[in-house]
């Protein structure tokens, strides 16, 4: 007796196994960049807002800037702040705090510390937003190297003494060393206006303070420039990889302990490196 193979058509196949399989919803996107775009839109636009703490307190005023940490907020009357994210409860613009009259609070949430950062896709807005943070802060290490480098004394005095200064400014300002890499690749007059305005004057001094050390005697022979640079490297590298030491070490790069034993590594690489007799006392 013969019987017929029947053979079911891939179109049939299809269809039973469509029946049987559910697909699986796609995941969300792990990055949405939405705290990144509230916070510049209501930066840009100066909105009103009030920032409500996790202990009930509210905070009114414009946010001036923002990083992965903290917020600064600006305020007409009273002393700005600065608030660390982790204290905040949720924030909401000023003009929605009222229903009718009533004083009934519409709050616009937002769950803070959960956007990456993605600082090449925003470059440009990012630049402005550092040097607009950074400003001050600029203004101010611009004065005190330039006060340090042109004092009285020898020139390893000087230098060194501008080595420690360097480092105690940016140990005392986290935020600093977060945002001025953002700065630097912004291209343009952004950048152009942070290296003419503070980073060339300082720069030429200490390079003509290694000068001054070499002719004199109390340094190696030396490139200037070659020596400033490496100097500069010495200590923006440390806080610039604050994070990264602070997951593969297991330690608090900012800890009192740890910045003083790196401020002294870092001097007495200063003094190895470039000094004739690195154990004579340097003031």
């Amino acid at each position: 007796m013969n019987r017929k193979l029947i053979r079911p058509s891939l179109s049939d196949v299809q269809e039973q196994m469509s029946g049987r399989v559910q697909r699986k919803k796609p995941a969300p996107p792990e990055q949405t960049n939405a705290e990144n775009f509230y916070y510049l839109k209501q930066m840009q636009s100066r909105t009103p807002m009030v920032v409500v703490l996790d202990k009930g307190e509210t905070i009114h005023g414009v946010i001036e800037w923002y990083d992965k940490q903290c917020i600064k907020v600006h305020r007409a009357n009273e002393p700005n702040l600065l608030i660390m994210k982790r204290c905040i409860r949720y924030m909401y613009k000023a003009s929605d705090a009222g229903e009718n009259g009533n004083g009934r609070l519409k709050p616009e949430r937002l769950a803070l510390g959960q956007a990456a950062h993605d600082v090449e896709a925003r470059a440009a807005t990012m630049g402005g937003f550092a040097l607009a943070a950074l400003e001050r802060p600029m203004k101010e290490f611009n004065r005190l190297g330039l006060e340090v480098l042109s004092g009285r004394g020898t020139a390893r005095a000087r230098l060194l003494g501008y080595v420690a200064m360097h480092f105690d400014f940016a140990s005392r300002r986290p935020f600093f060393s977060r945002l001025f890499p953002r700065m630097l690749i912004s291209e343009g007059s952004t950048l152009d206006h942070v290296v003419k305005k503070y980073t060339l004057p300082v720069f030429r001094k200490v390079v003509r303070v290694v000068e001054e050390g070499v002719r004199s005697g109390e340094f190696r022979p030396a490139d200037g420039k070659q020596t400033a640079m490496s100097r500069i490297g010495l200590t923006v590298h440390y806080f610039l990889m604050a994070q990264l030491v602070r997951r593969i070490a297991r330690v608090d790069p900012y800890s009192p302990a740890l910045l003083e034993r790196r401020k002294k590594e870092i001097l007495d690489f200063v003094r190895n490196g470039l000094f004739r007799h690195p154990e004579a006392h340097w003031s």
